[in-house]
Order: structure tokens, then sequence, then C-alpha cells
């Protein structure tokens, strides 16, 4: 039993990974690595994700912080805002990014849905082709999986691929992440 949802598993991601154009990964990676502060928000499971991405991003030696923390500060024109939500409806996510725009931030959705209310708000939408059932749960998926689990793990290792890009382009020592590593723990 555990070899058949391995094999779903594993095969639904690369299925959804493969599906990703070069031109979408290297416009997302324009999008983190130019701006001079980074903001990441998210909510549920994939807010954990996204607070995941920030700490990588951190690591690497970018100004970056998770909206909701009590010493984020204030987000201003230039910043970059980015929201991962899979529905791109979260109506806290859609406040957040309404908020970010009009205080003169850029706002980049990762989501599964490119027709939603925070991506007509959004300056860039990076769509991962990984449809849960969570928005309608009778609206075809490409997951067997339950909700938006295909769209969460694929976003992990989406970022995990990210970090890759970014370390290998900017020629960041992977040391130089271990020095940066949380040591109160």
């Amino acid at each position: 039993m555990y070899k058949n949802y391995y094999d779903l598993v594993l095969t639904e991601i690369q299925r959804a990974l493969s599906k990703i154009s070069n031109d979408s990964i290297e416009e997302l990676i324009a999008n983190i690595t130019n701006p001079r502060r980074i903001f990441i928000a998210g909510r549920g499971r994939t807010g954990l994700l996204m607070k995941s991405f920030a700490i990588r991003l951190m690591q690497m030696g970018f100004e970056v912080y998770v909206v909701g923390e009590s010493i984020t500060p204030a987000i201003k024109a230039n910043d970059m805002l980015i929201v991962g939500s899979g529905s791109g409806e979260t109506e806290s996510l859609v406040a957040i990014t309404e908020k970010a725009k009009r205080l003169g931030a850029k706002v980049t959705l990762i989501t599964m849905y490119k027709e939603s209310t925070i991506a007509s708000k959004a300056d860039s939408v990076f769509v991962i082709p990984a449809k849960g059932s969570k928005v309608d749960k009778d609206a075809d998926s490409d997951s067997k999986q339950p909700m938006c689990n295909l769209f969460e793990q694929t976003l992990l290792i989406l970022m995990d691929i990210l970090t890759l890009i970014i370390i290998d382009q900017k020629n960041i020592d992977i040391k130089t992440l271990y020095d940066r590593h949380a040591n109160l723990e």
C-alpha cells in the first residue's frame, strides 16, 4: 500500500513541476532577487511553507520579513510582497495585497489559479499547475490527493529548487547559509 501512494505522490509532484516554464521561473527569481526588501505572506499550511522559504532567503542574505510577525517593519514603495495562496481568495491575504499595493509595493502571487481576486491585484502571478479541490470541491483536480496537498508539496519543492538556482546565480557559498542559521534553538 505504501509503495502505491509513494508512487502516486511523487508522480503528481513531478508532473506539476514539469509543466512550469523556464521563463516563469526566471521572472519569479527576478521578483525575489531585485527588490530591496522582501515580505512573505501566506496562511495555513501554505503559510508555513512560505515561512520556510523566508528562512532560506534570510540565510542567503536577503532582507526578508514575514507578514504578521511582531518585528515586521512597515512595507514601502519598491518593496516586494510575495503571497502564497493556493486559491488566491484567502480574505486576509486579499486585504494584505490591497494594502501593499496602496503603499506602492510590488506584489507577486504564487497560486494554483491565475483567475483569482489576489491575482487580479498582483503585479506578477506565478501559477503552480497543481489544482486541488479546496476552492470548488466539485472542480476537476490534477490530483488524487485531498484538498491542496499537491499544491503545497509542489510549492515546497519549487522553493527548494529556487534556492538552488539563486545560490548558483549569486555564487553564494553554502557555508554562508550555515553561518546565518539560527543558533539560539
